[in-house]
Order: C-alpha cells, then sequence, then structure tokens
C-alpha cells in the first residue's frame, strides 16, 4: 500500500484506480468484526436492513413488527466498541405483523419507510418515534417496497401480486401497473432513470416498465413459457393464455441495480445470480453471465443481497443458509464465504463509504463484517498483552510492604509462572525464621 500511495504522489498511478483497488482488497477481505458488535436488542428475527446516505444510522425491521436505529459511530476514544440503539419503535406502534422491508429516505436520514405483513406501509419521523407520520393500507401482505432514488417522492410496493405506485407529496396510490401475466413479488428502480420500474414476479419473470406509459415495457428471460393470464374468474372470463419471458425457474427474491443504471442483477430461488444489461441494442444478448452457487434456503419472504458498486470486479453478498457468499460476477464465481451467524441469513448491506457490511438472520442478531482483519488481530493481541503485563505489576503494588526476603523470592517466582523451577532454599540466613520453608 505505501508503494502505492509513492507512485500516486509521483504520478505513475492515478488516484481513482489507487481508491478503487484498496476498496476491493478491503471487501474481499471481509471477516466478521471482533472489536465492533450491535447492541442485541432484537426479540424476533432480523428481516430486513439499511444504511443511510451517511453511513452513520443502520436501520434494521424485526419479525415482531418493531425496528431499531444504531449509531455505527464509534464515539467511545476505545477500539472496542457496541453500536448502540438510538432509536426503536415499541411493539405493535405502526406494525402488528413482521416487517419485510425497511428504507431509508434517499436524501435525508430523517425519514424512512417500513413495509408489514399486515399490509401498512409507514412513513416515520426518524426524531420522533412515538407514532408514523403517515400510514397507506393495502389490505394485503407487502413483499417488498422501495422509494424513488431520483424523484425521492415516489414509492413502490408489491401487494397481493399488484405494483402499487404512491406519490408520498399527495398521501395517496396514484397508479397500479397493469395486471400481468405473473404475481409480482419484487420490485427496483433504476437510478439513473426515475421513469423505469423492474419487476420480478414468483414465477421467475423479469418486466421493466415504464410509468409515463403503461403500455410501454420490456422482458427479460431465457426462455419462453405459455402461461394463463391471472384474474378473477366470472361469469364471462375466458382464459387467456401468453408468452412469458423466464430468467429464474422459480420466485425472484432480490433485484439489484448499479449505481449508472446499465446493469443489474436478479437473485431467484433456483440458486442462481445472474447479471444483465438493461440498455442495449436489439442485436445484443441482454444477459451477461449466471453464477449458480447452490440453491438458497426456505426462509420468509424475500431475501435481500448486498452488491459493492465501487469495487472492480462487481461483488454481490447473497445469503445462503446460516452464510454469506461474496460473489464476483465478473468471473461468475465465488471468492468466500462469511461465516457467523448461527441461524439462516436473511439480509446484508454493503455500506460504500467504509467499506463495512450489516447483515441480519433468525438468531436475532446483526452481524458487522469488515475487512480491516490484521489490524484488529494486531489490536487483539496489543491488548491481550497489555492485559497480563497490568496483572503483573496491579498484583505487586497490592501486596503488603513488609515482606520477608523468603517470601518475596516466592512471590517472583509466581509472578513469573515459574512453578517448575522453584526449589525451597537448603538453609536459611541467622536473621530469618526457619518455618517459613
Amino acid at each position: 500500500m505505501l508503494n502505492c500511495l509513492d507512485l500516486v504522489r509521483i504520478g505513475l498511478l492515478r488516484a481513482e484506480t489507487f481508491q478503487t483497488a484498496e476498496i476491493t482488497r478491503r471487501t474481499l477481505n471481509f471477516s466478521l468484526s471482533s472489536v465492533a458488535v450491535v447492541e442485541p436488542v432484537y426479540t424476533g428475527a432480523v428481516f430486513s436492513v439499511d444504511i443511510d446516505a451517511t453511513g452513520r444510522y443502520l436501520l434494521a425491521g424485526a419479525g415482531d413488527g418493531s425496528w431499531y436505529i444504531h449509531d455505527t459511530f464509534n464515539l467511545t476514544g476505545e477500539i472496542d466498541h457496541q453500536k448502540k440503539c438510538v432509536s426503536q419503535a415499541p411493539r405493535r406502534v405502526g406494525h402488528t405483523s413482521s416487517i419485510n422491508t425497511v428504507e431509508w429516505y434517499p436524501a435525508d436520514n430523517g425519514l424512512f419507510v417500513t413495509s408489514s405483513s399486515d399490509g401498512n406501509l409507514c412513513l416515520w419521523d426518524a426524531n420522533n418515534a412515538a407514532k408514523p407520520v403517515d400510514k397507506y393500507d393495502l389490505d394485503e401482505v407487502i413483499s417488498r417496497h422501495q422509494i424513488n432514488p431520483c424523484s425521492g417522492t415516489m414509492i413502490a410496493a408489491c401487494s397481493d401480486g399488484d405494483v402499487n405506485l404512491i406519490d408520498i407529496r399527495t398521501g395517496t396510490a396514484i397508479q397500479k401497473l397493469p395486471e400481468t401475466l405473473t404475481r409480482s413479488k419484487e420490485v427496483c428502480w433504476n437510478p439513473a432513470n426515475q421513469y423505469e420500474l423492474m419487476v420480478g414476479s414468483e414465477e421467475g419473470s423479469l418486466i421493466e416498465w415504464d410509468i409515463r406509459s403503461t403500455l410501454t415495457y420490456r422482458g427479460y428471460g431465457l426462455l419462453e413459457v405459455k402461461v394463463a393470464r391471472r384474474g378473477v374468474r366470472t361469469r364471462d372470463f375466458k382464459e387467456q393464455v401468453g408468452l412469458l419471458q423466464k430468467a429464474h425457474d422459480g420466485p425472484i427474491s432480490s433485484i439489484r441495480y448499479r449505481k449508472d443504471g446499465m446493469e443489474f442483477y436478479s437473485f431467484g430461488d433456483d440458486g442462481c445470480i445472474r447479471r444483465w444489461l438493461s440498455e442495449t441494442s436489439p442485436l445484443s444478448e441482454p444477459l451477461v453471465c449466471t453464477l449458480k452457487y447452490g440453491r438458497k434456503s426456505k426462509g420468509h419472504g424475500n431475501f435481500q443481497i448486498g452488491i459493492s458498486a465501487d469495487t472492480d470486479p462487481p461483488l454481490i453478498f447473497a445469503p445462503k443458509g446460516t452464510s454469506i457468499s461474496v460473489c464476483d460476477m465478473k468471473t461468475c464465481k465465488v471468492q468466500k464465504e462469511l461465516v457467523g451467524h448461527f441461524k439462516n441469513v436473511n439480509c446484508f448491506v454493503y455500506d460504500d463509504k467504509y467499506q463495512q457490511g450489516y447483515s441480519g438472520g433468525n438468531d436475532s442478531a446483526v452481524m458487522v463484517w469488515s475487512g480491516n482483519f490484521v489490524s484488529e488481530q494486531t489490536y487483539q493481541q496489543e491488548k491481550l498483552n497489555s492485559a497480563i503485563s497490568s496483572g503483573r505489576h496491579g498484583r505487586q503494588r497490592r501486596r503488603p510492604a513488609a515482606t520477608t526476603s523468603a517470601n518475596q523470592q516466592l512471590i517472583n517466582l509466581i509472578d513469573e509462572d515459574d512453578f517448575d523451577e522453584y526449589e525451597p532454599a537448603s538453609s536459611a540466613s541467622d536473621n530469618e525464621d526457619p518455618s517459613l520453608y
């Protein structure tokens, strides 16, 4: 690293290249942090986590309908620290069932949104946890929601297979996307285009909608299958059959875009992560690569994958049972497994600012993952050596001042942990008591 800094100073290496290489090195060295721990305040499984735009506050939603905010900054002056819970919602306030998605407002950490299996989508003021600022009742289970990162005023929510668009300025659901051949389960906005919304379904299809015209959409898939159009059967109902492009052989649990919006990644229950090009010419193939890492463990609702935006190659953090797979999406290989949870992992979020990761699972815990393994191990060893040294000196300070020479010899040998070499003196001086030996 020091050699690279010298190259940057003399102009032989671009600063951006060095920064990308260092971020990639830290991310690939992820391991369970030995100096940072999230305060254990959870009484249920953790289904969703999110980090705010400043990289300081961690938001987590639990299975008992409560949410928690943790301050991730270390202001204690010690390397060993606990990420304290600074705010939380009482049980059964806002939600009466498990929270499936939590999300900070993109431009301001004073507002965040939660959605639950009880069909309610709530807007909260981070400075006042007494009750939600606004509440939308969609009547059915909300599997996923996301705030439009460009406009910040539109929320897309999947409820009972339908996609509802909510404008938080007017406080109403302004639009519902037309019924497709499948039931929607996952939504994700394009961060580079405020009008493009990607929708994943339970049948494995990917549809990119233009919300300005509900007739404009694009499908992504590997093969076309015939399916019946879903709908309510009435007396005049006629079954409609259409062609559906399937991107996965099973439900889609998570979709994530790259920062520039040119690529996105889909995570399915079939154990595959696929990399797609979102804007390509008609002659090019949108599918870039497929990574098969094993079937996803059965869990509650959608899983949440993490993506590192500033690394080269792009890395995906996908829950896999009790571990997290770090996937290289350029070579389509699993680089390593992050092990630390005792039960299945449900969600992961990557902090781009400080190169840290946070994961939540069914063991009612949020784990911290850091790339500073060597420095943390060095600190722990120095701390252990310091404790041993201070313990020895502490024992010496607590001893009485008046001791005989024989007792002092025994004390010194005990301090040196040299019990085997200690032998009682064969004779004592005239002024010493022989009974001491």
